[in-house]
């Protein structure tokens, strides 16, 4: 079912019980133009690695493959794949999202993204 703007509807709000109002997903293109493209990343195996039976994907390998390198020159963004990845191994939840943030922030600065 989709609202008056051709979005899809979300679950009916649980704020309210005795008028329950529906609550549309923000952001949310109608199906027609939706795609999932935008995350079909995909590694050729080398012979090496099916020689190996497996390939290490770390931070270091996934910048590589999703051309990170190629979408960030201040590295900040690489820095917070990293984050991303050891999430909650090394500090508790709070300490990495406050890194996340920094990160963020510290990036919005280097590209001159104003109002972050």
């Amino acid at each position: 079912m989709k609202n008056k703007e051709g979005y899809p509807q979300s679950i009916t709000d649980s704020r309210t019980q005795d008028n329950a109002e529906e609550v549309f997903t923000e952001g949310v293109l109608p199906s027609s133009n939706w795609s999932n493209s935008h995350y079909n990343n995909y590694y050729r195996l080398t012979d090496e690695d099916i020689k190996n039976g497996s390939i290490k994907i770390d931070p270091y390998f996934v910048y590589k493959a999703i051309g990170l390198h190629m979408k960030d020159e201040t590295g900040a963004l690489f820095h917070t794949l990293k984050t991303l990845m050891r999430w909650g191994i090394k500090n508790n939840n709070k300490r990495e999202w406050e890194a996340v943030t920094n990160q963020m922030i510290r990036y919005a600065e280097l590209e001159g993204i104003e109002n972050v």
